[in-house]
């Protein structure tokens, strides 16, 4: 881990370098996921801009008002290496496969860069930042609480401009009764027939606001209904999964708008260890170890989404001694590949 913290050292020359550390190598993924909570905020955002504007207070024509969004779906996630067999009654050699452990590496690797002075953060073990994710969920529910009530208030006017309707509706039909047994060269004729016309047009008024406000009050029901939907469907955790997609944007919107300038995915790749054992008559029994480790790297940088350094580095260890005497460990020089 000292290889790859040194290689790792001289490629960052960020003012503020922050450093991002994860074993998940699928980062594509989980990156979606910002894309998808942040579009959908994004977009449920200006819907409710676009209902709640300015263009709400003066109704349009019947018809004429087209959502932004009709609906929005939800979106949319330690090994051992074996003992040795110190009490085996003759001289073996034995071979082992053995796997690493990643969060030793990453602990190691977090451990060398934070003594050189670097910012680091852990992928799996951090708060949930609060950031452009949080905001936009806030305003959301900001912009739903508003709808809700404006909703109330477009219901309420179009009570209000239905019972209009009903009460010129009624006058029609009396004008119209009224005329009707009316002759044409009667006095009262054109009078009455003015005041048919004048209650006929308000009616229409009174049915064309009553439209208008059923038609709103529609829009605003489904608008509220998908803001519902979305918003459950983010903080959901899926049944095979751990998080939701609103903490997934949340970790990763760091990637975005900072503060990681470099993402170094690190992996214990694999490792070997060859042990001796040499049983010898009335003396003690001596033993040998030798264990080594790879790892896997690379950094990204993420305004970009290119690599700017990747290997593999190993590193050896011999342990030897004697059963029931003394036990040394020693480094054996790391390789970067």
């Amino acid at each position: 881990m000292e290889t790859v913290a040194d290689k790792i050292k001289r490629l960052v020359n960020d003012p503020k370098p922050s450093l991002l550390l994860t074993a998940s190598a699928d980062l594509a993924t989980s990156d979606a996921a910002y894309g998808e909570v942040v579009g959908g905020l994004e977009e449920l955002n200006a819907a409710a801009d676009a209902i709640l504007g300015p263009a709400a207070a003066q109704p349009e024509p019947p018809g004429a008002k087209v959502l932004p969004v009709a609906a929005v779906a939800g979106a949319i996630a330690s090994a051992v290496p074996p003992l040795l067999s110190l009490l085996a009654p003759q001289r073996t050699l034995s071979s082992f496969a053995i796997s690493p452990d990643t969060t030793a590496a990453t602990a190691l690797l977090a451990d060398h860069l934070t003594q050189a002075g670097l910012a680091v953060q852990i992928d799996d073990f951090r708060p949930v930042p609060q950031g452009r994710v949080h905001d936009l969920e806030v305003a959301l529910r900001q912009q739903r609480a508003k709808l809700v009530k404006e909703k109330l208030a477009r219901d309420q006017a179009r009570i209000e401009a239905d019972n209009e309707r009903a009460s010129h509706q009624t006058e029609v039909d009396d004008l119209t009764k009224a005329l009707d047994a009316l002759k044409p060269d009667d006095p009262n004729y054109n009078d009455l027939q003015t005041k048919l016309k004048n209650a006929t047009d308000e009616r229409d008024e009174s049915a064309n606001a009553t439209a208008q406000a059923a038609d709103d009050v529609g829009a605003m029901t489904d608008l509220q209904t998908s803001i519902d939907t979305f918003l459950s469907a983010i903080h959901s955790v899926p049944a095979n999964g751990t998080r939701s997609a609103y903490t997934l944007a949340s970790l990763r919107q760091d990637l975005h708008d900072g503060p990681a300038t470099r993402v170094v995915y690190i992996s214990a790749s694999g490792g070997s260890s060859d042990e001796l054992l040499e049983h010898r008559f009335l003396v003690k029994d001596k033993f040998e170890s030798i264990a080594s480790v790879s790892v896997s790297y690379w950094v990204l940088d993420p305004s970009n989404g290119t690599i700017i350094a990747a290997g593999n580095a190993g590193g050896t260890s011999r342990l030897q001694g004697s059963i029931g005497g003394s036990i040394t460990v020693e480094s054996i020089d790391g390789q970067d590949g």
